[in-house]
């Protein structure tokens, strides 16, 4: 674990180093909510404090496990190992930690996992009623119609245009 190192000066420290190096303010707060939460996770009580000179490739199972447990998002628990090599590399370039141990942490590959499209896909039901619901005599209502029983193909009609361009 990382403990608490009381010595831990803001020049010495590869958290706050690579904190200062991102450029949005957004990215900033993303990062050190990152960050504190791996210090957290690690046994330390936040950035400033940690001891990063004794980070380890094994550390990064630790937190995978928590992210795994707390239910996080392969995308989440990828940004959180990005933000791991990158302390690590400034903990290396920061002559805090040794390149065997540097080279360990970047080794690590990320999280293989497959997003859902957003939504959902329509009932048949739902589908039908969707159609009953445009049928109401105006032009508008067959123009909708139409447009509604277009869209299950105009993925396939737009991906055949792409392909063709």
């Amino acid at each position: 674990m990382l403990n608490t190192n009381p010595n831990t000066s803001q020049k010495k420290n590869p958290a706050l180093a690579y904190l200062s190096r991102l450029g949005s303010s957004r990215s900033v707060i993303t990062i050190s909510n990152c960050l504190k939460h791996i210090a957290v996770i690690l046994g330390a009580s936040d950035i400033e404090t940690a001891d990063w000179a004794r980070l380890k490739r094994n550390h990064w199972t630790e937190i995978k496990k928590t992210l795994t447990e707390k239910g996080c998002s392969g995308a989440t628990q990828n940004l959180y190992l990005t933000a791991f090599k990158t302390v690590a590399k400034e903990a290396w370039t920061l002559d805090l930690i040794p390149q065997s141990s540097y080279l360990k942490i970047q080794a690590l590959t990320g999280v293989k996992y497959e997003r859902l499209p957003k939504g959902r896909s329509l009932t048949g039901k739902e589908a039908c009623g969707l159609l009953a619901a445009c049928d109401d005599g105006t032009n508008q209502g067959k123009r909708d119609k139409a447009m509604f029983a277009l869209i299950p193909r105009f993925e396939s009609i737009a991906s055949v245009l792409v392909f063709q361009l």
